[in-house]
């Protein structure tokens, strides 16, 4: 009798000790979300405001404009702009009214959704639509053909078949869920000491059960449903929605992208040193024109390491 109480005795202290330990752990993300979500997405927003604005200021210029790679520059500013404010208005939303964003109704979870992933792709594919631009302007691949009438054109496309992409979001988006209304401290209290807890759900006709010894300590979880909208996957689609969705995000946003960036710049990389030996050899003056596209070329590849770093 004394072993198997001094047995229960130690699981039990183990269990508030690791019950402890989580509620820590738990402490400190709560703590950190609400270190972001004060400081870092406002901090985000102003300085990300102000300077895709300042660097709109700049490709706007009328020297500017007329170099496609510019253009397409100005648009990846305008999609990081909007990138910035549908990322954070969900989390500085939450911080000031306590409830997610995308939970409020239907339409608003897959309107945020569809736009949050459609400008990632954006933005990645435009790095990639420009890096190959460059290659082609510096190759004289191009036929002469108005820069304003190719920009928009690729740009309109692009918008286009990412938005046909990302479609399927308004289809298995959004679900009714019931949840159990049950008491904030006994939850945590269940959550810390999960493995020597166990849950009764109990109604009016079986309280006398109370009366029965148990070693583990019991938590009366009334049974009372609150049912709500969530923005999820709709059940038929909850197994695509999981484990596809994530792969080809992953695929989309930063693989391939990140590949055939690769490609293109080391083709402008191994370009620009041929022509330099070239114009070395020959003893030719390098002209003004060349000396705006190697410029041109080390911004390109300036914003590509940018995009493979912190992607």
């Amino acid at each position: 009798m004394n072993s198997s109480s001094t047995s229960i005795g130690s699981f039990s202290t183990s269990g508030n000790t690791a019950g402890r330990h989580i509620q820590s752990n738990d402490d400190s993300a709560a703590e950190l979300r609400l270190l972001l979500t004060r400081y870092y997405y406002p901090f985000l927003i102003v300085w990300g405001t102000v300077g895709n604005v300042l660097c709109l200021k700049i490709l706007l210029r009328k020297k500017f404009l007329k170099n496609s790679t510019c253009q397409y520059l100005a648009v990846l500013a305008v999609i990081d702009i909007l990138f910035i404010y549908t990322r954070s208005s969900r989390y500085l939303y939450r911080y000031f009214f306590n409830v997610d964003l995308r939970n409020t109704s239907k339409w608003i979870c897959r309107i945020f959704i569809f736009f949050s992933s459609a400008l990632s792709h954006i933005a990645s594919w435009i790095l990639v639509i420009v890096s190959f631009d460059r290659y082609f302007i510096i190759t004289n691949r191009y036929r002469r053909r108005s820069v304003d009438c190719r920009v928009v054109l690729s740009t309109i496309i692009l918008i286009i078949v990412v938005c046909l992409f990302n479609g399927h979001y308004f289809f298995i988006l959004g679900t009714m869920m019931t949840f159990p209304q049950t008491d904030r401290s006994k939850l945590n209290l269940l959550n810390m000491t999960t493995n020597s807890l166990s849950l009764t759900l109990l109604d009016s006709s079986s309280r006398e059960d109370l009366s029965s010894p148990s070693p583990l300590p019991q938590l009366i979880v009334p049974r009372k449903n609150d049912t709500r909208f969530v923005c999820i996957a709709r059940e038929n689609f909850d197994h695509f929605f999981r484990l596809y969705i994530p792969i080809f995000d992953i695929l989309l946003v930063a693989v391939i992208p990140l590949l055939l960036l690769c490609c293109s710049n080391i083709g402008i990389i191994i370009f620009t040193m041929t022509t330099n030996k070239a114009l070395q050899r020959g003893g030719i003056i390098r002209k003004r024109s060349h000396r705006r596209h190697q410029r041109l070329t080390v911004m390109l590849l300036s914003v590509t390491c940018a995009f493979l770093c912190l992607t």
